[in-house]
């Protein structure tokens, strides 16, 4: 669900062409905030054009297992990060 408001999020913004906070938004969630904003102008700026090429050539069976595989990686960086904060709460008790 995230990716479809995600690619309309993206699909609006470019069109628009302007680029401002009014341009952003999520159909049924109303405007994104200049916070929200700025970290997307941030992060599509970090966008590697040769990367992209590189994906565009993935197979859908290719780019779902490279998405199956950053969830997995996230998945494992939250659990590390509450196994450190765990440990560093019995520390200080």
């Amino acid at each position: 669900m995230f990716g479809k408001h995600f690619w309309q999020l993206v699909i609006n913004w470019d069109t628009a062409g302007k680029g401002s906070v009014k341009d952003f938004y999520l159909r049924g969630e109303g405007e994104v905030s200049e916070e929200m904003a700025l970290q997307i102008k941030g992060a599509v700026a970090k966008v590697d054009p040769a990367q992209v090429e590189i994906t565009r050539r993935l197979s859908p069976a290719q780019r779902v297992q490279q998405g199956l595989s950053l969830t997995d990686l996230a998945h494992k960086v939250v659990r590390y990060r509450k196994e450190i904060d765990k440990r560093y709460s019995n520390e200080r008790i």
